[in-house]
């Protein structure tokens, strides 16, 4: 009789750890209204989690146990920032301290590290105005004692402000990319590469960061048009940090600027893109992930606002080139 309770446990606990082992992970996340959707690499809805709020941009914690969200906003340089645990459904507000004393100031950019340990954001004395009156210092918060430390590097000075839009944490979580600035700092606020004349070759007229590859290389979009928010024809590259020299991605990636057009998320070696059609009556948007080989898998994502691939989910070796 003990033999046999043995063996049913046994077959129960082995029966538990192959559904475990076969669990699907999420690779991708996507908001939509006070919802964040986690699923598939196919597009196959594994968690749908509802925040208290409308959300505007979000991180997703590398245990994807807590998200860090900005509040819905209209047409401003960021909203109220929070952390969010949805297995105990609490909320607090961060950071707990304002940086700037002001019941006007905002946040935007949240990103969490790889390892968890930290989030990065952006502060804004306000939320409405031009670069002048929103721009605002990088901020580190340590997740496990919830303390603020700004970068004063990134405050601005007499000669105007540091544009610190759209920041991008490295994987290993030493560096800060600031595209805007055209600089890449340490922890501390200090500079590591002056990345000033760094441009494509051809006749660009803008360039904004992607996103890092490695910790050496980072892809970056350049365009002819008046700003990289219009549509147009929009060429990408990596930037080598190491030795400053830019390579087009065929050559570093193997896919072509058609490959990857209407991009809007990428985490090497895949990529998410954004394909419209117009028509007389109607407008077709269809999201699709792009494999490192240019294989298309098409998305069955529900009316989302942002879209990401969830980073660290893969081990795949870097491009030579960013080794």
């Amino acid at each position: 009789m003990r033999n046999s309770i043995g063996v049913i446990v046994f077959m129960l606990l082995a029966v538990y750890s192959l559904g475990q082992a076969t669990k699907s992970k999420p690779e991708i996340a996507y908001s939509s209204g006070d919802f964040v959707i986690l699923t598939s690499k196919e597009g196959k809805i594994l968690r749908s989690i509802r925040l208290p709020v409308r959300i505007a941009e979000f991180s997703i914690s590398p245990d994807l146990k807590s998200i860090a969200f900005v509040a819905s906003h209209r047409g401003e340089a960021g909203g109220k920032m929070y952390l969010y645990w949805p297995a105990t459904n609490q909320l607090k507000q961060i950071p707990s301290r304002p940086v700037f004393a002001s019941s006007k100031e905002v946040y935007s950019d949240p990103q969490f590290s790889r390892d968890g340990s930290k989030l990065l954001l952006v502060a804004h004395p306000q939320g409405e105005g031009d670069l002048f009156e929103t721009s605002g210092p990088v901020v580190l918060l340590d997740l496990k004692s919830l303390k603020a430390t700004t970068l004063s590097s990134t405050r601005g000075g007499r000669l105007g402000p540091v544009d610190t839009s759209e920041p991008r944490l490295s994987p290993n979580g030493r560096k800060i990319l600031l595209w805007g600035a055209m600089t890449v700092l340490d922890l501390e606020g200090k500079q590591l590469r002056d990345l000033q004349g760094v441009q494509p070759q051809g006749s660009f007229t803008w360039s904004r960061a992607v996103e890092w590859i490695g910790d050496t290389c980072v892809l970056y979009q350049a365009g002819k048009g008046e700003n990289s928010y219009l549509r147009g024809p929009i060429s990408l590259f990596v930037l080598n940090l190491n030795n400053g020299k830019t390579s087009g991605i065929l050559d570093v990636l193997g896919l072509s600027d058609e490959a990857l057009e209407g991009l809007v998320s990428y985490n090497y070696p895949n990529a998410i893109v954004k394909n419209v059609k117009y028509s007389t009556y109607d407008v077709s948007i269809q999201y699709s992930l792009v494999s490192q080989d240019g294989t298309r898998t098409a998305l069955s994502l529900d009316n989302p606002a942002l879209v990401q691939l969830l980073s660290g989910n893969n081990d795949n070796e870097l491009p030579t080139a960013c080794e």
